[in-house]
């Protein structure tokens, strides 16, 4: 999973807001989806290589170009989830990115408290809330002529997931860790390991694949020790230690048979 990152947003009097929309995606990818990434500014989108996901998070605006080559992965097969408009180009020059790939949609200001996120998995509404900061910043959002939160669009090989809502400014992190999640299922990313015991969202998990290694690290934000216990989807290798309050651990696996190479701060293995 790739998470594409608009300077041309983060170069302006809102570069706090993008400051904050970047750190969000990443946690609610790592912290709450447990979902290992890796992070690209725009200009670096010739460097995409074919990701099985890419991720564009609240960008508002991104240039022509970067635009362009993530079209161009899409139409050779990658999954794209944009959340919100991307209507503006790195000037800031209003463009029709959203008719030019025959979706009947408005852009109108975001200047409302409260929205929800309807996905076609769940049952129930995930709510969306803005802070007022998001409110009077000059920030938009999309509302499709069928009133979808999210729209399926096929381009070339591939398809770009959309959705209404810019999730990322919202207050919490319920709305785009449940829209990743969704992402992942509809672009076939397989989890990197099983939760025998739910992880605290407090806790990170991050697997590091090597050519004959699987690096797993963790780290704790929590004020209490906690139970890590997760089987590694690869190597089918049980991980189980507890984590202290605040502190990191390391372990090392063989990719070939799941051994443990080397451990530190787990405890015996």
């Amino acid at each position: 999973v790739t998470v594409v990152t608009s300077q041309s947003q983060l170069y302006t009097g809102m570069w706090t807001l993008a400051v904050d929309t970047q750190k969000k995606a990443v946690r609610a990818l790592a912290y709450y989806d447990h979902t290992p990434l890796r992070l690209l500014p725009e200009n670096r989108v010739s460097e995409l290589g074919h990701p099985g996901l890419v991720i564009l998070p609240a960008a508002q605006a991104l240039s022509e170009t970067a635009w362009q080559q993530l079209l161009a992965y899409v139409a050779d097969g990658g999954c794209l989830l944009v959340s919100g408009p991307v209507e503006y180009n790195e000037h800031w020059q209003k463009v029709d990115r959203l008719s030019a790939l025959h979706i009947d949609a408005e852009i109108m200001p975001l200047g409302i408290r409260q929205s929800a996120l309807m996905l076609p998995s769940e049952d129930h509404e995930i709510q969306v809330t803005y802070p007022s900061s998001v409110q009077t910043a000059p920030t938009d959002i999309v509302r499709f002529a069928d009133k979808a939160s999210v729209k399926t669009i096929q381009h070339g090989k591939g398809k770009i997931l959309w959705a209404a809502d810019p999730v990322e400014f919202s207050e919490g992190y319920d709305a785009p860790a449940a829209l990743y999640l969704y992402a992942e299922k509809i672009a076939a990313i397989p989890p990197p390991f099983q939760q025998l015991h739910p992880l605290s969202p407090g806790i990170l998990a991050f697997p590091t694949f090597m050519k004959d290694a699987i690096l797993y690290s963790f780290s704790s934000e929590c004020f209490e020790d906690r139970q890590v216990d997760i089987e590694d989807a690869q190597t089918r290798t049980r991980i189980h230690f507890t984590l202290p309050a605040q502190r990191g651990a390391m372990v090392l696996l063989n990719r070939a048979n799941g051994g443990v190479l080397a451990s530190y701060g787990a405890g015996n293995l």
